[in-house]
């Protein structure tokens, strides 16, 4: 068994306790602390090697993690139209439809078919669903704002009563550095533990 924390709690660090049997199964515990807030249900179980490629093809993102359309940006603002366009619905229903299909109006995606545009925002910003079933009921992403050196983490806690979008903002590669060093003990344990 392996029980570790990666990085500050107070600012950014992933907890796991990871497990081997029989070569084949490796369950895993995990949450996020994120400005001191344990973020993510550590009792749930998810399989190693299922969150380990995505987590890998999502940290090969760092340098491209930001969005000119979303610089000044409030957090609101920054992750309805994330969310809204990486998944065709409005999260909050009290905000007003109008608003948020006037923010999108504006030209900053005509490079991308609408499909393209989905596929690219959920592989650069969301990380919820990485990690599920412990992030279930969260919803987070990650975006940098490069001429503040500011990297937000955005979350929504589906538990709380009140719709609020937490925000907690580092240096731009803070999270990717602790990622990465997560993603590689996880790897280094599957391969001391004879996984393929």
């Amino acid at each position: 068994m392996l029980m570790n924390i990666l990085g500050n709690r107070n600012q950014f660090a992933i907890q796991w306790d990871i497990e081997a049997f029989d070569r084949k199964w490796f369950p895993t515990h995990l949450c996020f602390w994120i400005g001191g807030r344990q973020i993510g249900n550590f009792e749930d179980t998810l399989q190693s090697y299922c969150y380990i490629t995505r987590l890998e093809d999502f940290l090969l993102y760092e340098n491209i993690r930001h969005h000119p359309f979303l610089f000044n940006r409030n957090k609101e603002d920054i992750f309805h139209h994330v969310y809204q366009r990486a998944y065709g619905f409005i999260v909050n229903l009290q905000k007003n439809i109008f608003e948020i299909e006037c923010l999108d109006t504006e030209s900053f995606d005509q490079y991308f078919l609408e499909e393209e545009y989905q596929k690219w925002l959920k592989r650069v910003f969301l990380i919820d669903d990485m990690f599920f079933p412990a992030f279930k009921d969260y919803d987070i992403m990650i975006i940098n704002e490069p001429p503040k050196n500011r990297q937000s983490i955005l979350w929504l806690d589906m538990n709380q009563s009140k719709f609020n979008i937490n925000e907690h903002v580092l240096p731009i590669g803070h999270f990717e550095r602790i990622a990465w060093e997560f993603l590689q003990k996880s790897i280094d344990f599957l391969n001391a533990n004879g996984y393929d």
